[in-house]
């Protein structure tokens, strides 16, 4: 079903009578209004009553010089008047109120349609609404007057800027808990090996030699992994640093295939490398770049515990050149986004390599993305601006 000509409707309800009424004799010889008319002011009472009702939502009619020629009681009280003080007003002066709104209603005037979400004139200052406003126009075209729509946004802008406000403030919080949640972890760990050390030398034991090696290896893994989740938080907080250049993709993709697979899996994962020819560089540091890969690569060796097909793709797309990392390995559960943070499917995972990987690939200008299914691997793919040719 199209969509009705709100203007005709408006203009056709609005304008005055075609025809003079036709007296019709009455049964106490006084004449009544003929039938046509009787509609007329009928189907205006009506639509009076309606727009009246719309408690909300300023309806206002302005004439061809843009005065108001009538509001109804919620467009009065969002411009700032009471009951019939607003007839005759300027809505272009009221506009004045706020800089460039006088400017900005000629470029409404121009228009017969027009959509206005922004501060807006009222009798006494401004406020922040939304402004429908439809030319209404006769059968010849010529112009008869506006019809106006008026919201009062104030409240909803009100509780978004401070929805705004807190978002920064509740994602920090949650990344405060988490961080504590995963310190506290490797600390338990710690706290836990220094009181079985403490315990074996109040007994005056001799603690043997493998005994106390053991217990500092434990200590300094613990000690390792709190450093490494505080160097990727660190990382992660502050703006990725690229130091641009030329790089061929490729390359750098091919020499870390080899050099990351770890001894145990070399007899049971194949690597594939399906590189096409003449795939451009791309401008980038190199360094970052290798840390995406890293993850990416290492990621889906762990994937494979039991051994699989490991492919690497690299080829040009439009102005763009693609990597994808794909593995035959365990998948990932659909319910887990592996870009949130502290979210990890490895046990001994920081749950932020793969934020930190986004957060460098976002500022080459390119995008990562990954498509999985439990049991059926994994596919990632690094999309980044080709260089200069």
């Amino acid at each position: 079903m199209e969509k009705p000509d709100l203007s005709a409707v408006f203009a056709e309800l609005l304008q005055p009578p075609e025809f003079e009424p036709v007296p019709r004799p009455s049964v106490n010889g006084k004449s009544a209004p003929s039938m046509p008319s009787q509609e007329r002011r009928r189907r205006e009472y009506l639509f009076e009553r309606l727009i009246e009702r719309l408690s909300e939502c300023g309806v206002l009619f302005l004439d061809p010089q843009d005065r108001i020629v009538y509001s109804n009681a919620a467009g009065a009280r969002i411009l700032g008047y009471g009951n019939g003080e607003i007839g005759g007003v300027s809505f272009p002066s009221l506009q004045r109120a706020v800089p460039g709104g006088e400017q900005r209603w000629k470029s409404v005037a121009d228009r017969d349609s027009a959509v206005i979400s922004d501060w807006l004139g009222r009798r006494d200052g401004k406020f922040y609404g939304l402004m429908e406003a439809f030319a209404l126009r006769d059968e010849r075209g010529a112009l008869q007057g506006r019809c106006v729509f008026l919201r009062d946004e104030n409240e909803k802008r009100r509780i978004r800027d401070e929805l705004n406000e807190k978002r920064p403030m509740a994602a920090i919080g949650t990344a405060t808990a988490m961080l504590a949640h995963e310190i506290r972890n490797p600390l338990n760990g710690m706290s836990t090996t220094v009181q079985f050390l403490e315990r074996s030398l109040q007994k005056n034991s001799n603690p043997s030699k493998e005994m106390i090696v053991g217990t500092v290896q434990d200590l300094k893994n613990e000690i390792g992994r709190l450093q490494t989740l505080l160097d990727d938080f660190h990382a992660l907080s502050h703006p990725q640093q690229v130091q641009c250049a030329l790089v061929d993709l490729a390359e750098l993709v091919r020499n870390m295939m080899a050099l990351l697979l770890p001894e145990s899996l070399r007899e049971k994962v194949k690597i594939v490398e399906c590189f096409d020819a003449d795939v451009p560089a791309v401008l980038g540091d190199a360094d970052k770049l290798k840390q995406v890969f890293l993850n990416l690569i290492k990621n889906s060796f762990e994937a494979m515990p039991c051994g699989g097909t490991l492919t690497a793709r690299c080829y040009a797309r439009a102005t763009t050149v693609r990597v994808e990392i794909a593995d035959s390995g365990i998948g990932i559960p659909p319910d887990l986004d592996v870009f949130d943070l502290f979210r990890s499917t490895k046990s001994n995972g920081t749950g932020l390599g793969l934020a930190i990987a986004r957060q460098i690939v976002q500022a080459h200008g390119g995008t990562i993305e990954y498509s999985s299914a439990p049991g059926a691997g994994t596919t990632f793919r690094v999309v980044l601006p080709a260089g200069p040719s």
